[in-house]
């Protein structure tokens, strides 16, 4: 088990600086964040050239002693009134839509095998207004098992995080999701099952399908906590995952943005 740390959690600061930072606070490897309208390596610039953002994203990587965890796509087409996931989910239910974003997926692959990092982590899908639940979800195993096809090929590891707004929002959905796309891995962020009063024994259960962790402190009703007011028992966590054998990487994940308030923690303190 190692030590990662988001990219994502100091936005504002050059590539060359945060990743020094990264290193600096003696992590060994590092979440890449391909988000769209990101200040660093945004989605639309790895999608226009995935291999050449790709080989930069890992020299600069690599030259200040990382390794790459994990990289974590979220492709946005709508910001109105703040960031839409639905806009491209992958069980979005334009057809047109869909095509898209598994030309997107097919590059995000590709910069992932540059960066050679292990795998990478999507969102799971959404559900739609005016749309039959039943087809939602039948869309989004659909397309995420062709992800799992896709991934595995290129011998990749995929995950997916379960988030508010998604069609895994309890962590007994999110193993039923993953029972029907064989192959799925989940990307575990306690802090989204957390702010929704479910507790952590009720979570443990998607500890043996984790391929990855994202790590901060939550509590109900609060997204992002500062250390002492968070429920999150992370010693425990981590005892769990060492008896499982876990393998993968743990990353500290403080997000800084205006969604959920979660632009109200230290990052940096937090992270330390």
């Amino acid at each position: 088990m190692r030590l990662s740390c988001a990219d994502y959690s100091f936005p504002l600061l050059p590539y060359q600086v945060n990743l020094d930072l990264i290193r600096g606070l003696e992590f060994d490897a590092v979440d890449v964040a391909i988000f769209s309208g990101n200040p660093n390596n945004s989605a639309e610039e790895v999608l226009a050239d995935p291999n050449g953002v790709g080989r930069r994203v890992r020299g600069m990587i690599h030259d200040t002693g990382l390794v790459v965890a994990d990289v974590f796509p979220i492709v946005i087409t709508d910001f109105r009134p703040v960031f839409d996931v639905q806009s491209a989910a992958p069980n979005n239910p334009s057809a047109e839509v869909r095509r898209q974003a598994r030309d997107d997926f097919r590059r995000f692959i590709e910069f992932t095998l540059v960066c050679e990092s292990p795998g990478l982590t999507i969102l799971p899908g959404c559900p739609f207004e005016d749309s039959d639940p039943s087809r939602d979800w039948g869309l989004a195993t659909q397309e995420l098992a062709w992800r799992v096809e896709v991934a595995q090929e290129a011998g990749l590891e995929l995950g997916f995080e379960p988030h508010i707004g998604s069609i895994t929002e309890t962590p007994e959905v999110t193993a039923q999701f993953v029972a029907e796309v064989p192959g799925l891995k989940v990307c575990l962020d306690f802090a989204h099952f957390v702010y929704q009063g479910i507790s952590q024994e009720r979570i443990d259960r998607l500890l043996p399908i984790s391929r990855h962790h994202q790590v901060r402190q939550a509590a109900e009703g609060v997204m992002q906590a500062i250390s002492y007011e968070g429920t999150i028992d992370i010693k425990r966590l981590v005892r769990q995952l060492i008896a499982q054998g876990y393998e993968g990487f743990i990353a500290a994940e403080y997000v800084w943005m205006q969604k959920w308030a979660c632009d109200r923690v230290d990052n940096l303190c937090e992270t330390i």
